[in-house]
């Protein structure tokens, strides 16, 4: 399944270093006081040119996007690794592995949150920026994908993807069909009973006001789903429209906040510095991270000259 997942969603740059025959799960669950205990996440370890390296899925079942993700990124890092010296009795010459963070979102609104702690921080002087804490991610966004990109039916991660990303009953048929083929062969048969658990999750949260029978079996499932398919289908339709205007007004809400921003560092050039040249409009324009153009701003208001604020965009 990890495999499966690895092959198909990282990118191909990181995989071919990895020896993925040497993958092996390790103890997920990193408890400190103040944080809640993160028993979802998986950690599993694997060689990477001789050495072990840690990859840590963050599975975030959430319905929103947390913009603070790359902090707790950086935290759970550091319990992993308080975790690895304490278990693994690491001597003062020994180094610590590598560790490859993976956030894995299947949320209903494509993820905007900055996938680099430094995004987030208050614009600093040069000389201290070696001294920040600093850490990013891999960030697997399940409903970016589309159909075609999903369409791998012997890659167990793509036909879940797929599954959840289904905005209609037939759709939503044709995985399961896929995935109850994939999970005949003997020796996946152990994985049979969560993918039916699993199942039953997705159609509560793609039929949530519906009945959803209970069953024990993957086949059991595809039958009751065929059975109701013309019900159901029309749930699903009206589920999918009410989702799609909702999620269309709070991106139309967001877009039009970072419109708003753009415009207002641009005002603030043009009544401070009169001739702004174009190639800073420009850059200004093509600004996406709302944490960014709110520290340009206030460089905006800063800055004694125009050549000072032209100076700071290039650092």
């Amino acid at each position: 399944m990890v495999r499966a997942f690895l092959v198909g969603f990282i990118d191909p740059e990181y995989i071919q270093y990895f020896d993925l025959d040497s993958l092996e799960k390790q103890n997920g669950s990193y408890v400190a006081d103040d944080l809640r205990d993160r028993a979802d996440d998986l950690v599993w370890r694997l060689k990477c040119k001789d050495e072990w390296v840690y990859l840590y899925l963050l599975l975030e079942f959430q319905t929103s996007v947390d913009r603070w993700m790359s902090v707790r990124v950086a935290t759970y890092c550091g319990l992993l690794y308080q975790d690895i010296i304490q278990t693994q009795n690491l001597r003062q010459n020994d180094c610590l592995p590598g560790i490859l963070p993976v956030v894995i979102y299947n949320g209903r609104y494509r993820w905007q949150a900055p996938i680099e702690l430094a995004s987030l921080m208050e614009p600093i002087p040069e000389v201290f920026k070696p001294l920040q804490l600093d850490v990013s991610y891999i960030l697997i966004d399940e409903g970016r994908y589309t159909a075609v990109e999903l369409a791998d039916n012997d890659n167990i991660a793509a036909i879940l993807f797929r599954l959840e990303n289904s905005q209609t009953a037939d759709v939503f048929d044709q995985g399961l069909t896929c995935l109850v083929e994939w999970c005949k062969r003997p020796e996946r048969a152990s994985l049979k009973r969560a993918f039916t658990i699993w199942m039953k999750r997705v159609l509560l949260k793609k039929l949530p006001n519906q009945t959803v029978p209970d069953f024990s079996e993957l086949e059991e499932g595809q039958t009751m789903l065929s059975e109701r398919m013309d019900d159901w289908q029309e749930n699903w339709k009206r589920q999918g429209l009410e989702q799609g205007l909702e999620q269309g007004l709070e991106q139309g809400f967001q877009q039009g906040a970072m419109d708003n921003a753009r415009e207002a560092v641009i005002d603030v050039l043009k009544i401070r510095f009169a001739n702004v040249p174009e190639s800073i409009i420009l850059a200004v324009n093509k600004t996406v991270d709302s944490a960014h153009l709110k520290a340009m701003h206030r460089e905006a208001v800063r800055s004694d000259a125009l050549e000072s604020f032209e100076k700071w965009m290039n650092k």
